[in-house]
């Protein structure tokens, strides 16, 4: 962990194909943290950014604004955070956030997984390739869940038969299962978004994140 986050820290997470499941004995470890920006940051003219950290692990870290502001454009990857069940390092302010993580979930979240998925599904047009096929049908088994359950789950039932396709026989696993998938979700995709709100709640997510920030202030005694 960077030292010069470690009071400032509110969370790290286990991300990437061994949050998924997905992962082989030769896969990276990937995280992902979040941490509250300095003073400076948040109340002047500097802006904290997103930074990589590969001295000890492979992390990336998010400032809590950040944070927050992609949480409500439903990004795949930064969803995989708020929805991860693998915690390395928690937090009392981390608790706050995953038990209201309700508010970001809306039909947002849906159309930019689904977009995500059309992206590597383009890709794979051009070139069959193991491991964007795989992250075809995980992400339309994704979409799946959250249409049928209005829940985002990170590691899903199916885990193993997307590991198949990544590193077992793929060309016959994903033809087999990729288009009964893609039409299922496909034909299904307007009762999905049906069961999400039309947006994130921003004004509970905006208080929440103010009360947060302004909590670590006062600890600060600023």
């Amino acid at each position: 962990m960077r030292e010069d986050l470690r009071d400032r820290l509110v969370c790290i997470v286990l991300a990437g194909s061994r949050l998924y499941g997905t992962d082989s004995d030769s896969s990276d470890y990937d995280y992902r943290g979040v941490y509250f920006e300095k003073p400076e940051e948040l109340l002047g003219l500097q802006r904290a950014v997103t930074s990589k950290d590969k001295e000890e692990r492979d992390t990336t870290y998010y400032p809590l604004r950040k944070f927050f502001e992609l949480c409500l454009k439903g990004n795949p990857n930064i969803m995989d955070i708020l929805f991860s069940t693998a915690i390395i390092q928690s937090s009392s302010e981390w608790e706050r956030i995953i038990n209201a993580k309700e508010l970001f979930l809306s039909k947002m979240v849906l159309h930019s997984l689904y977009g995500c998925m059309h992206e590597h599904e383009k890709g794979l047009q051009k070139e069959f390739n193991y491991k964007k096929a795989s992250e075809v049908v995980r992400l339309l088994f994704t979409i799946k869940k959250l249409g049928e359950t209005g829940q985002l789950h990170t590691t899903l039932p199916q885990k193993d038969l997307i590991k198949s396709i990544k590193y077992g026989d793929p060309a016959r696993e994903f033809v087999n299962v990729y288009p009964a998938l893609k039409m299922y979700v496909r034909d299904n995709f307007d009762y999905f978004l049906s069961m999400l709100p039309d947006e994130p709640d921003y004004e509970k997510a905006e208080q929440l994140l103010v009360e947060l920030e302004m909590k670590q202030l006062k600890k600060l005694r600023l």
